[in-house]
This record gives C-alpha cells, structure tokens and sequence, in this order.
C-alpha cells in the first residue's frame, strides 16, 4: 500500500495537471517551446489547455548552464475565477532536488483591486510557509494608492511593507522594514523621460532616467554614486543591458549582458 504523504500530494498536483492536459479531448490545448537567451540560457516547453472552468499549465525547464550538465525542473498551475477572486496555485520540482515541492498560490480581485500571495514549499513530509504578502488598492486624493505589506515566518523573521501614490503623472513609493527604509519619487515628463531618484535612511543614493521610445521599446540608466552604472536597452524580444563600476568620476570595466526569448514552435489543438 502506498503512503500518501505531503510529498505525494505535490507530484500528484504537478503531474495531475499535465496528464489532464494530455487527455482531455474537449479541451483547447496550445504547446510551444522558447529559448531564452539569460544567464544561464533557458529551454523550455509549455502545455497548456481549459477543462469546463480551469485553466491548467504545466512544462518543462532546462538551464543550459554547463552543457552537458542541466538543470531540469518541472512545473505545473491550475487557476480558476471563485466569486470574483481569480485563483491560481503554481507547483515547481528540480529533478535533482525531487524532495522539494515549491508552491506560489495567488488569489486576485480586479473589481476590489485585492490581491493576497502565499510561497511555501514541502521538503519531503514536512511543509514550510516562506512568505504572505497583501496587496490593497484604492482611490484617494485625486490617485491611486496600493497598500502592499509582506511578512516572512521562519529563521529570517521580517515584517516589511511598500506604500504607493500615484497621482497623474508623478509617483511616491515608501519601502521600509526594520533595518532600513526607503524613499521613492517618479516624475513622468511629456517628453517621454521619467527622473526616479531614491533616497534611504542608510544615506544610499541612486537615480534612474528612462525613456520611452516607440513601439514600446525603452532605455534606461541607472547610477548608484561610488558603485556602478546600469545601462538597460529594450527592444522588442531583446533585453541588452551595459554595466560598469563607478569610483567617484571613474568608471572601471564594462560588462555586457543580453537576452531574448524566441518562440520556435506554437500548435493549437482542438
């Protein structure tokens, strides 16, 4: 007889999604593969389909760190509208850590703009909560305001929080937990340029400007005063971004990544 343990449970849910993908006949399935160009390079291939009222995924991943050494890990979601709130719960296993299930379950609501996140995982039998966080929206001065507080159980106990305002074409955005606190302002111009310096209570400074080009394409640099200098490219599917160290005036070495994600095959079936 088999026993059934949190451990089970988690690979019935991962590969239970798939297998329903795979044989239901009345369901609309679509499968498609995508390689990422990022650091390291990903491989993957995604299923993914409806049966009556749940949307249900699953894939495959592969990290191409040192071929011919892989990372592979396995991934499924169900989701599900319940009385306004849009649910979904997200499994994922690395093959080479079988033991560990993790779990990101969400539930939405965009009519009371509400929102609540819980991550956790099980380790053999035993589970773990890793992180609850509340995200709460409403209209007030004239704005938007987004409430969003997180709180992290276990060994790294920690209780932080953002609070956002965003009124026309200028944003306020207070981060803070116990050990620093942090100070954000954006300013939107007509030019398309958006000036976001950030001031923490540790006297760290950084200060972004970004621009919106056309057809959704941006570019953006980052400056962090005596560390580094972050230049990000975006342009269509690619992602190119130019980073160098900063000592006072000097700028030591330059370091460039990119990255993109191309869709090779997409099938629909009926």
């Amino acid at each position: 007889m088999m026993r059934l343990n949190m451990r089970s449970l988690g690979l019935v849910f991962l590969l239970g999604s798939s297998i329903t993908l795979c044989s239901a006949r009345r369901s609309k399935r679509q499968q498609q593969i995508v390689f990422g160009l990022e650091d390291p390079p990903v491989l993957g291939y995604k299923l993914d389909g409806t049966v009556g009222e749940y949307k249900l995924e699953g894939g495959v991943d592969v990290k191409l760190s040192s071929f011919p050494d892989v990372g592979l890990s396995l991934w499924s979601k169900t989701s599900r509208v319940l009385s306004g709130w849009n649910v979904s719960v997200r499994g994922m296993m690395n093959l080479e850590a079988r033991q560990r299930i993790n779990y990101d379950i969400i539930a939405k609501n965009t009519e009371k703009d509400s929102a609540v996140q819980i991550l956790a995982n099980t380790v053999n039998t035993k589970p773990t909560l890793n992180q609850i966080q509340v995200r709460q929206g409403f209209r007030k001065l004239g704005g938007h305001i987004i409430i969003n507080p997180r709180y992290t159980p276990g060994a790294g106990k920690k209780m932080e929080g953002t609070v956002v305002f965003d009124r026309d074409d200028y944003k306020l955005q207070v981060d803070g937990n116990k050990e620093v606190q942090s100070v954000t302002c954006s300013l939107r111009m007509a030019t398309g340029y958006t000036i976001t310096p950030t001031v923490t209570t540790k006297r760290d400074f950084s200060l972004s400007v970004s621009k919106a080009l056309q057809g959704g394409d941006s570019v953006a640099a980052t400056l962090l005063p005596n560390d580094s200098l972050l230049v990000t490219w975006k342009e269509g599917p690619w992602t190119v971004d130019f980073r160098s160290n900063v000592d006072g005036f000097a700028f030591d070495g330059l370091t460039v990544g990119v990255r993109r994600k191309v869709g090779f095959f997409t099938a629909q079936s009926k």
